[in-house]
C-alpha cells in the first residue's frame, strides 16, 4: 500500500519494497505532484526487482517440508517442536500459498488467527520464525531469489490476552482521534479482526437491511454482522464526522488504514490510562468475553466475532441472522450500553 503524505512543509512517500517491508522516505519537495512522480518511480523500481525471469514459484509447503527435512538430517534438538508447529499451524493454513504471493497482509492475518486460537505472542513468533527460517534456508540453496518480509509481534507480555471493560475502553478513546476512536469502539463491540475492519468497504455495508457482509473468508464462506445498537451508531457517526469521501469505512484522510496506523497513539493512550500492556487484539478478546458473560451460546458468539471452528458439530451448525441480532442486543443491554457509541 503506497501513499504520499506531508510532514511540516515537506512531502514524504511510503511504499513496500521487494521484500514486503514498509519504506518511508522524504521526497525532498514541497510539491505533491513531484512527490507522486517519485512514488511511481519507486514502485517501478520495486516491480523490476521482484521479477526474476525463469524462477520457479514454489508452494510454501515445499519450502517448509525441505526445511523440516534439513532439521531432521542435522538431528537438531528442536526438530520435534518445529515439526509440531509446522504441522499444526503453518502447513494447514499456508501450505498451498505460493512464495511470491506471501505478503505482509497475509502473514498479519495469519498472526491474528493464531492469537484467536489462544497462542501467546511468543508462540506466534516461534511459528513465524519457522517460516522465516525456512525461507532463508531456501534462499541459501538457490530455490528463491528474494526473502519475503515476515512480520513479528512485539512481545511485551506473555499472556494470551487481557479483558478491557467498556469504561476502560471509553477512557482510552478520550485520547484518540475520531477515526481511531470509531475503529476501536467498533472492534470492541463486534469482536471483529482488525484486518477485516481495515478492509471493510462502503459497498459491504447495507444500511437499509442494517447488515455488513464480507464477501468471503479463508474458508470461502460469507460472513455477516448485523448492525445493532452501537455498531449501527458508529457506522453512521463515522460517515457524518469524516467529511472525506472514501471507499473504506474506516480510513484516515480517505486512505486505507495500515496495521501501523494509530499504533503510537494507542500505546500513548493505554499508558495514560495505566493499562500499558493492553493490545488492540485484546478488544477482540474482550468482545468474546462480553458475549460469553451474557450467556450467548458458543456457536452464535463465534459467528458474531468471525471465529472459525474445527469441530464437526460447529461446522454444520447454522446460525441465523436473527440469532446474531438478538444475541447482540442482549449483550449490549447486559453490560450497560445506553445508546452512546461515542466516548
Amino acid at each position: 500500500m503506497s501513499r504520499v503524505f506531508k510532514r511540516g512543509s515537506t512531502y514524504h512517500i511510503e511504499y513496500l519494497d521487494e521484500a514486503g517491508r514498509r519504506v518511508r522516505e522524504s521526497a525532498k519537495t514541497r510539491s505533491e505532484a513531484k512527490a507522486q512522480v517519485l512514488l511511481k518511480e519507486a514502485e517501478l523500481a520495486v516491480a523490476k526487482k521482484k521479477f526474476v525471469p525463469g524462477e520457479k514459484n514454489y508452494k510454501l509447503r515445499t519450502i517448509l517440508s525441505a526445511f523440516l527435512a534439513y532439521y531432521d538430517r542435522e538431528r537438531k534438538a528442536s526438530t520435534q517442536a518445529v515439526a509440531g508447529r509446522l504441522n499444526n499451524h503453518s502447513l494447514p493454513r499456508l501450505g498451498e500459498c505460493k512464495v511470491n504471493d506471501l505478503s505482509v497482509e497475509l502473514l498479519e492475518t495469519f498472526q491474528d488467527e493464531l492469537l484467536d486460537k489462544g497462542l501467546s505472542p511468543a508462540t506466534v513468533n516461534q511459528v513465524l520464525g519457522d517460516i522465516r527460517g525456512a525461507l532463508r534456508h531456501a534462499k541459501k540453496r538457490g530455490k528463491i531469489s528474494r526473502l519475503p518480509h515476515v512480520p513479528m509481534l512485539k512481545v511485551e507480555n506473555s499472556d494470551t490476552g487481557k479483558y478491557a471493560s467498556l469504561e476502560t475502553v471509553k477512557k482510552i478513546c478520550s485520547h484518540l482521534d475520531g477515526w481511531q476512536k470509531n475503529l476501536v469502539l467498533f472492534s470492541y463491540f463486534s469482536g471483529r479482526r482488525q484486518g477485516e475492519l481495515r478492509q471493510l468497504t462502503r459497498d459491504m455495508v447495507n444500511l437499509e437491511e442494517k447488515m455488513i457482509t464480507w464477501s468471503t473468508t479463508k474458508n470461502g464462506r460469507a460472513l455477516t454482522l448485523p448492525l445493532v445498537g452501537p455498531l449501527l451508531e458508529i457506522i453512521l457517526q463515522q460517515r457524518a464526522e469524516l467529511k472525506v469521501v472514501s471507499p473504506w469505512v474506516f480510513h484516515r484522510d480517505g486512505k486505507q488504514l495500515s496495521k501501523d496506523d494509530g499504533r503510537r497513539s494507542w500505546a500513548t493512550a493505554t499508558r495514560l490510562e495505566s493499562v500499558p500492556g493492553l493490545r488492540i487484539h485484546d478488544l477482540r478478546v474482550s468482545a468474546v468475553t462480553n458475549l460469553r458473560r451474557q450467556g450467548v451460546d458458543r456457536q452464535t458468539s463465534k459467528s458474531i466475532s468471525g471465529h472459525q471452528s474445527d469441530s464437526v458439530f460447529e461446522r454444520y451448525s447454522i446460525i441465523e441472522v436473527e440469532d446474531q441480532r438478538d444475541a447482540l442486543k442482549e449483550t449490549f443491554d447486559g453490560f450497560g450500553y445506553a445508546s452512546e457509541a461515542s466516548c
